[in-house]
């Protein structure tokens, strides 16, 4: 059995074949917790997927600590990978995160019978936090139970809300590039699509750190995934997207982001309040964007910053303690 970075076994699943890819398709890291932990019968579960501008990262970039804190829960983990930019946009990203939650709602019981697929959450940071968004919208739009409950860290909620960076239009910061930086997004653009992207031997130098940096600095990225220069339409919007039978949802704001506007977090959080829907806003002051996940230089920050990911956590642990399908409204 594989084991991840703290430590814990894993197994590993291919839910979607993608061909041709660099990766064989999307596949699902799964931890179980020992029997020990189990409490009540059947096993919940903590869907989440990583971050990384949906460029980047992979299904073991889960945020430090939640593995080990949801399987002393009695939880089972599920990270599920999705096809990342610059090969896909939006629509194929938004299908992937929808059929990995498929997979664990009506394929992963057969495989683990003592789950209980009624009683999941999803959790996930920056574009993780977004793609927890996007799958409870589109699991209610293909009339799929819903999650119990939503951990929201950091998101990208609203494609047109204030962006530190300068806005400049997708194909002329391409033909900005050096053409030593253009080779080597031609090279990325010639390999298939991927869906794993190692962070931990990433210098900033990679052909996909180069694109990523590229469509960050000159805020294009959201015009890249939405195929739609600004303003982007309320079809890709995910705060438009919501409505009053989106989950229970519990947000994490990182109040020192240079990234995203942490407004972006209120915005979601007043927005559900405004729909009638539960919600939660943690306020994590000295939190910078990417906290919460690993990664190089992050030594230390599991202490600092688990005092705000902990209450979130129990949050969605507590819904989960609900038996019965979260239906749609």
């Amino acid at each position: 059995m594989p084991t991840s970075r703290e430590g814990f076994e894993y197994t590993r699943y291919l839910f979607k074949e993608v061909a041709p890819s660099m990766t064989g398709g999307c596949h699902a890291d799964v931890w179980m917790p020992l029997k020990d932990k189990v409490k009540g019968g059947r096993v919940p579960v903590g869907i989440t997927y990583h971050g990384g501008g949906f460029t980047t990262a992979d299904s073991q970039h889960v945020f430090t600590g939640h593995i080990e804190h949801l399987l002393e829960r009695g939880f089972a983990v599920v990270s599920l990978e999705y096809r990342m930019c610059p090969h896909v946009r939006l629509p194929e990203i938004r299908e992937d995160l929808l059929d990995g939650y498929r997979w664990v709602l009506q394929n992963l019981p057969k495989i683990h019978p003592e789950l209980d697929p009624e009683r999941n959450f999803v959790f996930g940071g920056s574009a993780g936090g977004t793609s927890a968004m996007l799958v409870s919208i589109d699991a209610a739009a293909a009339g799929l139970p819903l999650p119990k409950a939503n951990y929201i860290a950091y998101p990208l909620s609203d494609t047109n809300a204030r962006y530190f960076r300068e806005y400049k239009p997708y194909e002329d910061a391409m033909a900005d590039l050096s053409e030593y930086d253009k080779k080597k997004v031609d090279d990325l653009l010639f390999e298939p699509v991927s869906t794993a992207h190692d962070v931990w031997a990433e210098d900033g130098s990679s052909p996909r750190a180069t694109w990523a940096s590229m469509a960050i600095d000159s805020a294009s990225l959201n015009e890249f995934l939405t195929s739609h220069a600004p303003p982007y339409p309320d079809a890709q919007n995910p705060i438009k997207l919501m409505s009053a039978s989106f989950p229970p949802s519990v947000w994490v704001l990182a109040a020192d982001d240079s990234l995203l506007d942490p407004q972006q977090t209120r915005d979601g959080h007043a927005r559900l309040l405004e729909l009638g829907v539960e919600s939660k806003l943690i306020e994590a002051q000295g939190m910078p964007h990417g906290a919460l996940e690993p990664g190089p230089g992050k030594d230390g920050w599991k202490e600092r910053f688990w005092p705000f990911a902990q209450p979130a956590l129990e949050f969605c642990v507590a819904k989960c303690a609900k038996r019965g399908w979260c239906w749609i409204q």
